[in-house]
């Protein structure tokens, strides 16, 4: 199945610069299950912006399926055709 993550600020650096991705996955997967897919696929760099010392999402990274933002321990079930969006933190002034 395929689905497209969006990558934004931060995030969207360390992917190498990439908007967005198509991924393929074989069955429909949790939160969790993508974000390891894709620490997988880009390595340590984004490992160390998405996830924590424990390898839990950080609490200031904000995963949005469609328009709705979800949490990382989310029993929501990633489906074919969904399109997942990942924000880091903006700073500024």
């Amino acid at each position: 199945m395929a689905i497209k993550v969006n990558y934004f600020a931060q995030i969207k650096q360390v992917v190498g610069g990439i908007d967005s991705e198509t991924i393929q996955l074989e069955t429909p997967c949790s939160v969790k299950q993508l974000v390891n897919k894709l620490v997988e696929n880009h390595g340590d760099s984004l490992q160390n912006v998405l996830l924590n010392s424990s390898g839990n999402l950080r609490s200031t990274i904000l995963l949005v399926i469609g328009d709705t933002q979800i949490p990382w321990n989310s029993s929501v079930e990633i489906q074919e055709g969904d399109e997942i969006s990942l924000l880091s933190p903006l700073a500024g002034g």
